[in-house]
C-alpha cells in the first residue's frame, strides 16, 4: 500500500516540476501615445488629432449635419489629413478590440482608404415616422479602435484611435486615446 502511494507522490512531483521552455514575450512596438481624457465629441465641436505630436493636424473628428427631404443625419466622421488613411471593411470603418492588430496591407475586404472619411455612427431622423435611430459600426461599441495610417517622408506609420458610443440619449461619441508607431512599417496593438 505504501509503495503505490509513494510512487504516485513521486510522479506528481515530477510532473509538477517538469521544465517547460520559456516563451519569448512579443516585442512592444515603440509608439507615441496621446490621451484625450474621454472627451465627448458632439455636433459643431470638431476635434483635431495630432498623432505624432509634430504640430500638424493628422486627423479630425467632426459631426456634420446632412439634411435632405426632411430627413436629417448627424454623422460622426473621421477625416484624415492629405495622404493619411483609415482602414475600411468594405465601405465601413474597421473596428478593433484591445490586443488586436490591423493588417499593414490591403487584405480583402480590408482596404486602407485615402481621401475617405468613414462614418463611425450616425443619428438619423426619419420624417415619415418622426423617430430617430442610430446606425453604424460604432453603435453599441465600447472602447474600440479605428486603425489609421500616416504618410511622412515617404514612409508609412501605423496606429489607432479609440472611440466609444456615448449612448442613445447623448448626441456624442467619446474619444479616449490614440497612438502611432514611431517606427515605419509596424502596427501597434490596440489598447
Amino acid at each position: 500500500m505504501r509503495r503505490p502511494i509513494l510512487t504516485g507522490i513521486f510522479l506528481l512531483a515530477m510532473l509538477a516540476c517538469r521544465h517547460r521552455p520559456t516563451e519569448q514575450p512579443e516585442p512592444v512596438v515603440p509608439q507615441t501615445y496621446t490621451s484625450f481624457g474621454d472627451s465627448a465629441i458632439a455636433y459643431a465641436h470638431p476635434t483635431a488629432i495630432d498623432l505624432d505630436k509634430d504640430g500638424a493636424q493628422d486627423f479630425t473628428v467632426m459631426v456634420p449635419l446632412i439634411m435632405e427631404n426632411g430627413r436629417s443625419e448627424m454623422r460622426f466622421v473621421v477625416v484624415p489629413a492629405l495622404g493619411n488613411s483609415t482602414l475600411l471593411n468594405g465601405s465601413l470603418p474597421a473596428s478593433y478590440a484591445a490586443g488586436e492588430r490591423a493588417p499593414l496591407t490591403d487584405q480583402s475586404p480590408l482596404v486602407w482608404a485615402v481621401h475617405q472619411s468613414p462614418v463611425l455612427v450616425a443619428k438619423i431622423y426619419d420624417p415619415a415616422t418622426q423617430l430617430t435611430h442610430w446606425n453604424g459600426v460604432w453603435k453599441q461599441q465600447y472602447k474600440r479602435s479605428l486603425a489609421v495610417r500616416m504618410q511622412k517622408n515617404d514612409k508609412a506609420y501605423f496606429g489607432w484611435i479609440r472611440f466609444s458610443y456615448a449612448g442613445d440619449d447623448q448626441e456624442a461619441i467619446v474619444l479616449h486615446d490614440a497612438a502611432i508607431a514611431t517606427q515605419p512599417g509596424v502596427m501597434p496593438k490596440a489598447l
